[in-house]
């Protein structure tokens, strides 16, 4: 009878002991699962996406003296060499775009302010002479300070009041052949600054477009004048007309060869630096398919 109950009392035992265990152990869906790290799937839900972008053109802040367009001009690092230079991607909502041809009435009712270079628009007949208003070895400075243009009625005005005498929607000035050889950069852009502001007050309905200075052949002797001061001086009026908000003509490469020079087939003297008709026609073509378009 001992042995039954001792018998009785160790399957008791055990059967508790069983039940325990069970009791123990997680059921099969809440066991966890784990994997080996180099399985797992990489927790991206707080990540950054990550998109591709294409190469956008930088943010300038607007300058607002000469010192800061200088300075803008600095930080950008352009090459201003023969061959390395080039406007392109630079301040490009400035420059005015190619576009179709706007026609006869788009040319005839534009004015070109400038020098000896400018002079020869009219002389060889790709513009209408009365919409020049140029004259020799004039510079941004003597265009407001000197009465040079003399009027049909014999009165001599400058080049701000000559411009307002005539019906002209907008004024392309090409200044800087006869400056920028003598004159500092602050100088230069001082005056070039004070003939806008004249412009603007004497013509106020008048558009204003800086075209870029032209190039020189490599026939011209003048060792100061050179063509990467000149792709220098052509950056720096690119950020004047930004500054100012006006636009920005850049035929200059059209005028020039592979090797950064005015190509012999556009010059007309001896000096590497005028133009002849052939130049003036690019200039033409270029103001007709690169036209502003008022909003």
């Amino acid at each position: 009878m001992k042995r039954i109950i001792i018998l009785i009392t160790l399957i008791c035992i055990f059967l508790v002991g069983c039940t325990s265990v069970e009791e123990n152990e997680p059921p099969v869906d809440e066991v966890p699962v784990t994997s080996s790290p180099s399985l797992e799937e990489p927790d991206t839900s707080d990540a950054e996406e990550v998109t591709e972008k294409s190469p956008e053109e930088p943010e300038y802040q607007k300058p607002s003296s000469v010192e800061e367009i200088i300075a803008l001009a600095d930080s950008m690092n352009v090459d201003t060499s023969l061959t390395g230079f080039t406007l392109d991607g630079i301040l490009d909502e400035v420059q005015l775009q190619l576009s179709e041809d706007a026609g006869d009435e788009y040319q005839n009712s534009t004015a070109y302010l400038g020098d000896s270079v400018s002079l020869g628009l009219g002389v060889f007949g790709n513009h209408p002479k009365d919409m020049v208003i140029a004259k020799g070895s004039i510079n941004p400075m003597d265009a407001v300070d000197k009465t040079l243009i003399e009027l049909e009625d014999g009165t001599l005005v400058n080049f701000p009041d000559a411009l307002s005498k005539l019906d002209a929607k907008r004024a392309v000035l090409t200044f800087g052949a006869n400056a920028i050889s003598i004159m500092s950069e602050e100088t230069f852009l001082n005056y070039y600054t004070k003939l806008i502001k004249a412009v603007k007050e004497a013509c106020p309905d008048c558009e204003i477009i800086i075209q870029s200075i032209s190039p020189i052949a490599t026939t011209c002797t003048f060792k100061k004048f050179t063509n990467v001061l000149i792709n220098r001086s052509n950056l720096l009026l690119l950020i004047l007309a930004y500054s100012e908000d006006l636009h920005f003509l850049n035929s200059a490469p059209a005028l020039k060869g592979e090797d950064g020079y005015l190509k012999l087939e556009y010059c007309s003297s001896d000096d590497g630096i005028h133009i002849n008709e052939s130049g003036y026609n690019i200039w033409i073509d270029f103001l007709r398919t690169h036209p502003l378009i008022s909003e």
